[in-house]
Order: structure tokens, then sequence, then C-alpha cells
């Protein structure tokens, strides 16, 4: 099953792997915000 949650909520990316889990890769940039946003905004929470 592939699953492209690019709703800026992340709704569909929390249901499937939980916010502690979402929380760490963000932090890690490792979510699609990091290579789309730029170096500017990687490793930077909300």
């Amino acid at each position: 099953m592939l699953v492209l949650d690019l709703d800026p909520q992340t709704n569909a990316t929390l249901a499937l792997v939980g916010e502690e889990r979402w929380a760490k890769a963000d932090t890690e940039g490792q979510t699609l915000r990091a290579p789309v946003s730029g170096p500017a905004r990687r490793h930077r929470p909300l």
C-alpha cells in the first residue's frame, strides 16, 4: 500500500505512524517538507 499524505495537517501520516514517530522524523528532516522547503527550514519545528 502506498499512502501519500500531502495535506499540511498530516492527518493520514499521524494515523499511520503516530504522533511521536512523526515528530521525531520531522525533527530529523525525514519528511517531505525537508527537501521541498530547503535547508532554511530543516531541523526546525513548526
